[in-house]
C-alpha cells in the first residue's frame, strides 16, 4: 500500500511543476506551420498557374481545329472574329470557349496557310496549325 501512495505523490509532484507549454514552445509550434503552410500554398499557386496555362493550349488547338473547319466551309470568306463561331445555325464553340482561362479573348491570324492563335498574356503564341494534307 505504501508503494502505491508514494507513486502517486511523486506523479502529482511533476505534475505541479509542469502545467503546460510554455509560450516559446508554443510560437516555435506556430512559426513552422506557418512556414509549411507558405511553402504548400507556394507550391498550389504554380500548380494552378501551370494548368490554366495547359488549358489554354488545350483551348488553341480546338479554336484552330474550328478555324480550319470554319474554312472549309465558308472558302473565300473572311473570318472577322472568333464570335462567328459562336452564333447562328453554323455555331461551332460555346460563347465562354473563346475566352482564355484569364478571361481575355484568344487572338487568331492567317500566315499563309497557317492558323497562329494565341492569348493576350504576355503576348505567347500558344499554338501555330497548319493545314491538314491532303
Amino acid at each position: 500500500m505504501q508503494i502505491r501512495s508514494l507513486r502517486t505523490t511523486a506523479t502529482a509532484a511533476m505534475r505541479a511543476g509542469r502545467r503546460g507549454f510554455s509560450l516559446l514552445e508554443v510560437l516555435v509550434v506556430v512559426a513552422i506551420i506557418v512556414m509549411l503552410a507558405g511553402l504548400g500554398s507556394f507550391y498550389v499557386f504554380r500548380e494552378y498557374e501551370r494548368s490554366q496555362e495547359k488549358a489554354a493550349h488545350v483551348r488553341a488547338k480546338a479554336i484552330a481545329g474550328h478555324l480550319q473547319s470554319w474554312e472549309m466551309d465558308h472558302p473565300g470568306q473572311d473570318l472577322q472574329s472568333l464570335e462567328q463561331l459562336t452564333q447562328g445555325a453554323d455555331a461551332r464553340m460555346k460563347p465562354d470557349e473563346v475566352l482564355d482561362p484569364w478571361g481575355r479573348p484568344y487572338q487568331f491570324a492567317k500566315e499563309g496557310d497557317v492558323w497562329v492563335v494565341s492569348t493576350s498574356r504576355n503576348n505567347m503564341v500558344i499554338n501555330n496549325v497548319s493545314p491538314p494534307r491532303r
